[in-house]
């Protein structure tokens, strides 16, 4: 389904911008304005090491939840030769993501698939969901839909100041523990690391959005509305929340 397809439900509208952090009457405009970056926000080779670390190999079957481009999954398939299934709700991504997979030689370990997470069915050796949920969400959604004995990885941002509204990491790892599942690594970034990162990919798109000309006056209105949200999210990771990712091995 296109972004601007009519049949594309409310509730997955929301879903898609909520989880890119743009405006909802923005949706017809995602591939457009995110065009210039392709890993919308993770570290494709952080994650990738973090699946080697946790025994992800050839033949290991890993699930990517809300993949995007799906730049985790061609790179675990690439690197790690493992079988990987990616699940996003919006297909635009995923055409771009089943090009590139043909383009890397690795078309046969890699499917895409249209849906919601919580509807994905079975269990996997390794699970991955970024920037998708807050982690009280994700982590129970991601084990269930991991092997016992294999690993997830999920992430969130943390408290590292003074506020409330948000866990701090201490927090999620307390949680993991109660669940009988173990903290293999644990990684909480400093606002050098979000200013490195996000200040490139905002430039990147600030610059693919001064590229679209052809745009009606309510489209460039909703085009600096996402520019907006998007600055202002990096202003508030650089403050006392953090983005944080955990690698966990669960356990029965």
């Amino acid at each position: 389904m296109a972004a601007n397809d009519p049949n594309l439900g409310l509730k997955h509208r929301r879903v898609i911008a909520r989880s890119l952090g743009v405006p909802e009457a923005a949706f017809g405009l995602l591939e457009q304005f995110f065009e210039p970056i392709d890993a919308l926000g993770s570290q494709p080779d952080r994650v990738v090491e973090m699946l080697k670390a946790g025994g992800v190999g050839k033949n290991a079957r890993v699930l990517d939840l809300g993949c995007g481009k799906g730049v985790i999954a061609l790179r675990a398939a690439k690197v790690l030769r493992c079988a990987c299934v990616g699940v996003d709700a919006f297909s635009g991504f995923l055409r771009t993501a089943r090009h590139r997979a043909a383009q890397l030689g690795v078309a046969e370990r890699c499917r895409f698939r249209v849906g919601l997470a919580q509807d994905v069915k079975g269990t996997f050796d390794a699970v991955v969901c970024l920037n998708v949920f807050p982690i009280e969400r994700a982590i129970p959604l991601v084990r269930q839909r991991t092997k016992i004995g294999g690993v997830y990885i999920v992430d969130d941002a943390v408290l590292v100041g003074k506020g409330t509204g948000a866990p701090r990491a201490a927090d999620v790892r307390a949680w993991i523990g109660e669940l009988g599942d173990r903290v293999l690594r644990e990684r909480v970034e400093t606002a050098s690391d979000v200013r490195r990162r996000e200040h490139a990919n905002f430039r990147a798109i600030e610059a693919g959005v001064r590229q679209i000309t052809e745009r009606t006056a309510r489209e460039r209105k909703l085009l600096r509305a996402c520019l907006a949200q998007k600055r202002a999210a990096i202003r508030m990771l650089q403050g006392p929340l953090r983005p944080a990712c955990w690698l966990v091995e669960r356990g029965h």
